[in-house]
């Protein structure tokens, strides 16, 4: 059933020539001063069906999910794949079910610019290829759905009002990344709000579906998918505290407290995203491996060159790299250069070895 969200308006007077009932859309246009299709007033938008023989380019439209199941009654679909449409500023009403043994829904290679999906109920419905600029995503629901490699710029979410349950998106980094929050000064005075604490509330939104996203991706089979939300949680979560702590030290709350978070954020997020190079975020054991490679010829040869026995070099880079023989050539009697070169040598090693190790459990582990 459609969600009732709209009243009509523009009905012709007694007397007066029939007109098209035009329908005027949710408040986002005219209030929701931080959504991406905000223009501070509302938009006539006339209903309208699915057959797009004659229209390639809609706008300022209505669709609904009754036009939809009408239009593949009328034409006995089993499939309705909507392909190159480029919907603006348009909205979707209503609940969108695809079922493989009624009838499928799929969208192709279409553009979507300024739309609002807050009225609509989406499952199963499959997105390729897609374009989503400075759409809303506010209040809508998208259940057991996928985007295939669809492209993002400036979307509007909502940690509450935004549900993904089951739903499956191949790129969510870029999903992420174009979450958008309004950061114009002049429209957020109106409303006593600034940009620095729309910022902070914008990356909190982004950590927490990034969690949802990655809850999403460990149910389906794409291993693309799934270490690209490892990575894209990971930062987003550290990001989040970054701009919190950020925030609450302009405001002058407390400032070493949220000062030692953010230094610690810092470095965490520096750290992390070190190792996530280093074995490709979980995806790959071969990395981690060609760099440990890497790293003790590097070292090996540093200590050939020092002994001018690239033999023995090569020997000591491994000792002193893999931690077999670190005890054989550390001592209180060498130089205190030597003694350092040794100790981040060892550093290094130790540290790829924590990498790679947790990697090939955790991927043992995943197939299992």
């Amino acid at each position: 059933m459609e969600r009732k969200v709209r009243d009509l308006v523009d009905i012709a007077a007694p007397g007066e020539p029939e007109k098209k009932p035009v329908i005027i859309g949710f408040q986002k246009r005219s209030k929701s001063y931080w959504d991406s299709i905000f223009v501070g007033h509302n938009l006539h938008l006339t209903p309208h069906g699915w057959d797009f023989t004659n229209n390639k380019g809609p706008s300022q439209l209505l669709f609904t999910s009754t036009g939809l199941l009408e239009y593949i009654e009328k034409k006995s679909l089993r499939r309705f794949n909507c392909k190159s449409i480029n919907f603006h500023e348009c909205d979707f009403n209503g609940e969108f079910v695809s079922e493989v043994s009624r009838h499928e829904i799929s969208f192709g290679k279409c553009s979507f610019t300024k739309c609002d999906f807050g009225g609509g109920v989406w499952r199963g419905v499959k997105f390729s290829e897609c374009k989503f600029d400075r759409c809303s995503f506010t209040m809508a629901e998208f259940q057991d759905c996928i985007f295939y490699e669809c492209e993002w710029i400036d979307i509007t979410l909502s940690g509450t009002e935004t549900k993904l349950p089951n739903t499956l998106i191949s790129n969510p980094d870029k999903f992420i990344s174009a979450a958008y929050t309004n950061l114009d000064k002049k429209i957020l005075s109106k409303y006593s709000k600034n940009p620095s604490y729309q910022k902070m509330r914008l990356e909190g939104t982004k950590a927490k579906f990034s969690r949802t996203l990655l809850k999403n991706a460990e149910n389906h089979g794409d291993d693309d998918a799934y270490y690209g939300a490892v990575k894209t949680y990971l930062n987003q979560s550290l990001k989040s505290k970054l701009h919190q702590s950020k925030y609450e030290i302009m405001h002058g709350k407390g400032f070493v407290g949220h000062g030692m978070n953010f230094l610690a954020a810092c470095l965490e997020l520096l750290l992390l995203n070190m190792s996530g190079f280093v074995n490709c975020w979980g995806k790959s054991i071969a990395r981690p491996a060609i760099i440990g490679i890497l790293l003790t010829l590097a070292f090996g040869i540093l200590y050939g060159y020092m002994l001018d026995d690239f033999q023995k070099g090569l020997i000591k880079g491994f000792d002193i790299t893999f931690l077999v023989g670190y005890t054989k050539y550390a001592s209180a009697d060498n130089p205190v250069n030597i003694q350092a070169l040794y100790g981040i040598n060892a550093f290094f090693g130790l540290w790829w070895y924590a990498v790679l190790v947790p990697t090939l459990i955790n991927r043992i582990s995943r197939v299992n």
